[in-house]
């Protein structure tokens, strides 16, 4: 299974926002995050793709969305609420982002963003509904018969091999 991680940070009603270097999104903006490496924990990756897209270290906190796209090769996406804990903010485009800053809603509603980026913003900024990232292991614990893409799903958030 194929997954990314992204994350969104807010600190004093301002959002942190990274400007897409990819050939498909070249321009857009969007969360800080990407795709993990095979035979990487989903939070290091996580974690990891942050701190290159945009300078910050971030701890997650909690998760607020996923979404999992079914195939011949299956792939999801995870959207994780999270704070900074130390970095600085990039200043130099490169192969991972053109560029980081701090945005505030009245600015990011005028902004090129990612298809999905605006409705994910408003999801995050509602508490209700997020998972602690510390309780993977326990909820996916709690299920007695997980099948098919749901045991899957389970296993890998709890860094678990089968």
């Amino acid at each position: 299974m194929r997954a990314s991680g992204f994350v969104v940070l807010e600190e004093s009603s301002r959002f942190l926002l990274i400007q897409e270097s990819s050939r498909k999104r070249k321009g857009a903006w969007y969360f800080p995050g990407g795709k993990i490496e095979a035979g990487e924990n989903i939070k290091a990756g996580t974690i990891r793709e942050v701190k290159e897209e945009s300078g910050m270290i971030v701890e997650l906190v909690s998760l607020f969305y996923i979404k999992y796209y079914e195939g011949e090769d299956d792939k999801m996406e995870l959207f994780f609420k999270g704070k900074i804990t130390g970095g600085s903010l990039k200043q130099t485009a490169d192969k991972e982002s053109l560029n980081a800053g701090w945005f505030t809603l009245k600015e990011i509603k005028e902004m090129k963003l990612r298809e999905n980026a605006w409705p994910l913003i408003k999801l995050s900024m509602n508490q209700s509904g997020t998972i602690p990232v510390d309780n993977f292991k326990i909820y996916a614990d709690k299920f007695t018969r997980p099948t098919g893409v749901w045991k899957r799903l389970l296993h890998f958030l709890s860094g678990r091999k089968n």
